[in-house]
């Protein structure tokens, strides 16, 4: 496990003296985890300056069409806190959401995921799938944390708050995740909630899956067209928090749940990870070696 310097080297605006030594946060009390689909660090951001990167392994030839096709994801990522040495010890979607709501995998899992080819996985959805220790969203609803649920059934608690539901049922394209739907429409209900009902908990965890893409047939959209609506629909959710008053005391993590899609110089496990909020470190590439784990407990200490 990282060390607690990591919460440090990506915030720049709060000093050790200035820092609690227990409780949450004084300076963000708002989360949003963002998580989009199968793609290595080289493939999105192998050219940018300044990062352990190698261009022959972008999705793209020339860093004109990358910005043209992944332009919000790649501008976030030179303005704001970009990490070049993230890794996802998922494979592919299978163990990814299970990594992405658990923070590890299982034995049953790492034993039958490559097997597992129907559409619901058992990877954190049967029961024998599941870390003893619960997911994401028990360790929150046990601390009474309120977060919210848009888009992804795996980590789903077996009991949930009696005050509140979680789980949106009315975000576009249904409460599991929709690979097929338009991105771009789940964006608009998540700004709408972001800044007209302002009824977002401390923790959003939503899936914008699009950038998965699926396949070159005739009856579906190319893969560079639902990268694009997936990039668009990424900036349309920043854009939004940053313009309503949850804004300065949020956090943005922006992650793909695998690197299925594969192509990286360094490890076939490195992910992209973007960090974004008025807190963290403008224009800062971190190199430090951190994992999903390590998200889990930055939002730990900040919550």
């Amino acid at each position: 496990m990282p060390s607690p310097m990591v919460t440090r080297l990506f915030f720049s605006s709060m000093t050790p003296t200035a820092r609690p030594l227990m409780g949450p946060s004084k300076a963000i009390d708002r989360i949003v985890f963002i998580v989009r689909e199968n793609k290595t660090f080289d493939a999105v951001f192998g050219d940018l300056p300044g990062v352990a990167g190698d261009p022959k392994y972008t999705l793209k030839e020339t860093t004109e069409d990358m910005d043209r096709v992944w332009t919000n994801l790649r501008s976030l990522a030179r303005t704001f806190t970009n990490a070049d040495s993230f890794y996802n010890v998922a494979v592919q979607s299978t163990q990814g959401h299970q990594w992405t709501t658990y923070g590890r995998t299982t034995d049953f899992c790492e034993r039958t995921w490559s097997a597992d080819a129907r559409p619901v996985p058992l990877c954190g959805v049967g029961e024998a799938g599941k870390p003893d220790e619960g997911s994401l969203f028990d360790w929150v609803q046990k601390a009474n944390v309120r977060y919210d649920v848009l888009g992804e059934i795996v980590g789903t608690p077996l009991v949930l708050p009696a005050e509140y539901n979680p789980i949106d049922i009315k975000y576009p394209g249904g409460p599991f995740q929709n690979i097929t739907y338009p991105d771009h429409e789940k964006a608009c209900h998540t700004a709408g909630r972001m800044r007209v009902a302002c009824d977002l908990g401390q923790l959003t965890f939503m899936t914008l899956p699009n950038d998965h893409t699926v396949g070159v047939s005739p009856t579906n959209p190319t893969p560079e067209t639902m990268c694009a609506v997936n990039d668009e629909a990424t900036g349309m959710i920043v854009d939004a928090l940053s313009h309503s008053p949850f804004w300065a005391r949020s956090l943005v993590v922006i992650t793909e749940d695998d690197p299925q899609q594969g192509g990286d110089h360094i490890d076939y496990h490195r992910t992209p990870l973007v960090l974004i909020s008025p807190w963290v470190k403008r224009g800062y590439v971190t190199p430090t070696h951190i994992d999903v784990a390590s998200l889990y407990k930055l939002f730990a200490h900040i919550l």
